[in-house]
């Protein structure tokens, strides 16, 4: 879709200002690739993940041939396998994303890097075929041609292939010989001199503010949490692994097959694999983030080839018998596990716009709301066009304080029903619950993997069964004793009703101290925090949640301490007159079941406020 979406410019001036400079984070090369081939076959999905999908089986064939040709025939049919049944990269060869041309070209670069290098294999049970595979090329230069070539096609499909390629094209220096200087420098020199034109572009995209810091900062075990991502997130398939390698290195150990320049290609995959781990991991410290799991699927191949090479020793027949295990296993934990047929583990469009579609045709678009947080409100019209109807939003995009403008917006609306949703997009059920403030009952809704659509209404009978549980209160005459509050700054009002006064010599409080352990429900939960209060025009008043473990304020992955809040003044002011605010939020995953989680008040100005209850619950999440 947001390749569809950046298709519609006629000129290339504006193809690569405003699809690519302006448009996206990535370099030209998919997407002038895909305006190429979409004016050809059209932007249909089968036509436009075709290519995708070839280039991620070719990736398969040319890790074969890279572990045939410089480990062993074993070592290549082990890698290629791995790469063949695992979810990870058949999902990213599913997409008409950058990520199986990256992976292609980037094997194309190993490929010609061993051939002008002039790196070889001779073993001592080779067959005529393999023979032929594994003398050198003497045609430096048509491999050195190759290489360049493979050079710039990594760098104009991705800034981490770039880097990726950058990195191997350096490891040559250490293996450069006098008869391969020239050719191995000519490839590099090739590869600049293509990629020139994109440099304006590229400098552009460095001179972002921020660059990719939406995306966090890998923490310690981040390559431990990419290799089980890797192999199915599936305990089985990594036992699996693990013990089908001990068993090879075992039965395989009497065997004499190896030699120095075996070894050499071992220790060049390893330097590859955990080399260009390490370079973008201290990169994501000194300058912007970039590790994230998809863009290590362009080094995968090599870790799958130092797995191969533990096979390389087997007679046929053990082989034989581990690589059916091997291909069992895997297939059926893609297969099961991973729902290969089913699973969607990205928000979708389609399959929100036909509920979206009929809702419109039934109520009425003029009698509607319209609110849904989308990376482009274009990828759902692009079905809704599909179904006769063009979509239009009060709100396509809702970022963390958004709750405010939709209120602005509902508070004197007399349209019946509300249609708010999201797909793919972190959306907090704060905007969940101001919509539900104003549209109480829910008619229906559809909810996906990262992705949902809900239909509300002001009256009718909801299908929601409302699941909750309330975890304590401070109301009137009854406060609760888990609550911490200065007794001096309670005040008893006419009706003698107990209250909480807050000024600026009290700006902190009321305060509930908490455990996640201490949430006893059988359901998936956020939390809401509803705050009932008398202000004055001038009152800032902010309910908040923080942490501590062992008397230090939890941090999240950046070193951040956790705090998340919301201001309650727009709420208590609102024409409304109700007095009435509240405060929905998830518990921040960083947060363990046994920290001490504080919910507060705070009295930001020090204005006089009377808070007459508080009520925080744990609320069913069929929001996200």
């Amino acid at each position: 879709m947001s390749a569809i979406t950046r298709l519609k410019f006629d000129s290339l001036s504006d193809i690569l200002e405003f699809g690519v400079m302006k448009g996206d984070m990535h370099p030209a090369g998919v997407q002038l690739f895909e305006e190429f081939w979409s004016s050809l076959f059209g932007t249909s999905e089968l036509a436009l993940r075709f290519p995708f999908v070839l280039m991620g089986v070719l990736s398969i064939w040319l890790t074969y041939s890279i572990g045939k040709t410089y480990i062993t025939k074993k070592s290549g049919i082990i890698a290629a396998t791995l790469l063949t049944v695992m979810y990870f990269p058949i999902l990213n060869s599913e997409l008409a994303r950058p990520y199986s041309p990256g992976l292609l070209f980037t094997l194309m670069v190993a490929w010609f890097w061993f051939r002008v290098l002039s790196i070889k294999i001779e073993t001592s049970t080779t067959t005529k075929l393999d023979t032929h595979l594994k003398k050198p090329d003497n045609n430096k230069w048509r491999n050195s041609i190759g290489l360049g070539v493979s050079f710039a096609l990594a760098m104009y499909t991705h800034y981490f292939a770039f880097m990726f390629v950058g990195f191997i094209g350096l490891t040559g220096l250490f293996f450069l010989k006098k008869e391969t200087i020239l050719p191995y420098l000519t490839a590099g020199l090739i590869g600049i001199v293509l990629f020139l034109p994109h440099l304006q572009i590229t400098i552009f995209h460095l001179s972002i503010d921020g660059g990719l810091q939406w995306l966090a900062r890998p923490d310690k075990t981040w390559l431990f949490q990419f290799i089980y991502h890797a192999f199915n997130e599936s305990w089985l398939v990594l036992s699996t692994i693990i013990l089908v390698s001990v068993v090879a290195v075992i039965k395989g150990s009497n065997k004499t097959e190896s030699n120095t320049s075996n070894k050499k290609s071992i220790l060049i995959f390893a330097l590859w694999f955990f080399g260009i781990y390490i370079v973008g991991h201290i990169f994501s410290y000194v300058s912007s983030p970039i590790l994230k799991f998809p863009v290590m699927l362009f080094a995968l191949p090599f870790l799958f080839l130092l797995i191969g090479s533990l096979f390389s020793k087997l007679d046929n027949q053990k082989f034989n018998i581990l690589f059916i295990v091997l291909i069992l296993i895997g297939c059926s934990s893609t297969i099961i596990e991973k729902d290969l047929y089913g699973n969607k583990h990205f928000g979708v469009f389609k399959e929100l716009v036909e509920p979206m579609v009929d809702w419109r045709a039934t109520y009425g678009v003029e009698n509607i709301h319209t609110f849904m947080n989308v990376s482009n409100p274009n990828y759902l019209n692009y079905y809704a066009t599909q179904l006769g109807d063009s979509l239009t939003f009060d709100k396509d995009v809702m970022a963390f304080s958004e709750d405010i403008s939709i209120r602005e917006i509902l508070v004197n609306s007399d349209k019946s029903y509300c249609v708010v949703g999201y797909s793919a997009r972190l959306t907090l059920p704060q905007i969940f619950e101001t919509c539900k403030e104003f549209y109480p009952v829910i008619l229906s809704y559809k909810k996906l993997n990262n992705c949902a659509v809900f239909l509300l209404a002001k009256s009718g009978k909801s299908i929601d069964n409302n699941k909750h549980k309330e975890l304590t209160s401070f109301y009137g005459k009854y406060v609760n004793t888990d609550w911490n509050y200065d007794t001096l700054n309670h005040q008893v009002n006419s009706e003698n009703c107990l209250i909480y006064y807050s000024d600026s010599t009290h700006i902190y409080g009321p305060d509930f101290i908490f455990k996640k352990q201490d949430i006893k429900v059988d359901f998936d939960y956020y939390l809401k925090i509803t705050v009932n209060a008398e202000t004055t025009e001038n009152s800032q008043l902010t309910i908040s949640l923080s942490a501590k473990r062992n008397g230090e304020i939890v941090t999240n992955k950046n070193g951040d301490n956790i705090w998340e809040g919301h201001d309650l003044e727009i709420m208590l002011n609102s024409p409304t007159k109700n007095n009435k605010s509240y405060f929905a939020l998830q518990i921040p995953v960083q947060i363990k079941d046994t920290d001490n989680i504080q919910i507060s008040l705070w009295n930001r100005n020090g204005s006089p406020v009377n808070i007459y209850s508080i009520k925080i619950e744990a609320l069913e999440n069929i929001w996200n």
